[in-house]
């Protein structure tokens, strides 16, 4: 992440009151960070220098879900990828399609989501569906992004979390253990450079 550039939202009273440009400087592996995750193990941490705003010159250390969603937020500052769903910041897991065969598996982070109502995506039947934004933090696909439909996103979460509950709010149906998530390693329509 060393060198790329992030936009951070500033926050006053719990709200979001603009954003700030950073880039990231540096960072520490978890082996000699002090830093600790919820989990209480050992996380690396990246420092990023405020160049915009009222913090510019600042700096301020990250967890990588930061990182990530500042990322996303600045590849994508004028799109309002929202992020008040249940899925924003899980992990999943995405096959490698080349040549019609599964290659390998990626990771993936959650990090934004557009509801139906304010995607302008259709599905198969043309009727308005959601998307979620998700950022390979893994892999050759590593920091590029993919829009996934729910029925990917329900192939891509672990099977005890897409069990519980879709965009509806109601439970799902387990999908055909036939079903597989596909993440083109060539196409570069939805990914960031």
């Amino acid at each position: 992440f060393v060198g790329q550039k992030l936009k951070r939202s500033v926050l006053k009273d719990d709200l979001v009151w603009g954003f700030v440009d950073a880039v990231v400087i540096g960072w520490l592996p978890a082996t000699i960070s002090d830093f600790t995750d919820s989990t209480g193990a050992p996380a690396p941490l990246w420092r990023a220098r405020y160049c915009s705003g009222t913090l510019e010159g600042d700096v301020e250390d990250l967890e990588k879900e930061d990182v990530l969603q500042s990322l996303a937020s600045y590849c994508h500052a004028g799109e309002v990828w929202q992020r008040d769903h249940h899925w924003i910041n899980k992990n999943i897991r995405r096959s490698v399609v080349k040549d019609g065969l599964v290659w390998g598996f990626v990771d993936a982070v959650v990090v934004g989501w557009l509801p139906a109502e304010v995607s302008d995506f259709v599905d198969t039947n043309g009727v308005a569906a959601p998307l979620w934004r998700a950022r390979y933090d893994s892999g050759e696909l590593e920091g590029d992004v993919e829009d996934l439909e729910e029925a990917d996103m329900l192939e891509s979460l672990p099977k005890t979390e897409s069990l519980h509950s879709s965009s509806k709010g109601g439970d799902v149906q387990e999908p055909p253990a036939s079903a597989s998530a596909s993440a083109s390693a060539s196409s570069s329509s939805s990914s960031s450079s």
